[in-house]
């Protein structure tokens, strides 16, 4: 099995019935909305708006940074939803755009990426000199703890 075009022989293409869309034939915002579209309505409209407001830029940031691991357009950008589904508040969905579409950053570049998220959405980490370490409890930012580590 491959995972990856760029591995794949031509009879297991021709096996597997795949279709290959290059990232520069990728419809980014139609790919987001059809993951909104597994939510109901009202958590779809929240989530909407944060997208519009914070994904698509953190999303700009990571296209213009060295990932750590090769991968995909798509796989980018289902990795920056992946730690999304369970949001409920802004607060949660800046946490987890942080994590989810950072994850593929050296440490230097997911904070630098962190600081803007938290600067975009005029929220504040409780220690902006290390905004990876917090967590979102509902609507407020907290430290993370020796407890909670």
């Amino acid at each position: 099995e491959t995972h990856d075009l760029r591995f794949a022989s031509p009879a297991t293409v021709s096996r597997m019935g795949m279709i290959f869309l290059s990232d520069e034939d990728l419809d980014v915002a139609r790919l987001v909305q059809k993951w909104l579209s597994a939510f109901p309505q009202e958590r779809r409209m929240a989530m909407s708006s944060w997208i519009d407001e914070l994904f698509y830029k953190a999303l700009d940031f990571v296209l213009r940074s060295e990932l750590t691991v090769e991968t995909t357009l798509v796989g980018t950008v289902m990795n920056g939803l992946s730690q999304l589904k369970d949001v409920t508040t802004r607060q949660e969905f800046v946490c987890g755009l942080i994590r989810g579409i950072g994850g593929n950053l050296s440490l230097a570049n997911r904070t630098a990426l962190a600081k803007e998220i938290f600067q975009w959405a005029n929220e504040r980490p409780p220690d902006f000199g290390s905004p990876l370490d917090c967590h979102a409890d509902g609507s407020r930012f907290e430290a993370f703890t020796g407890a909670a580590l």
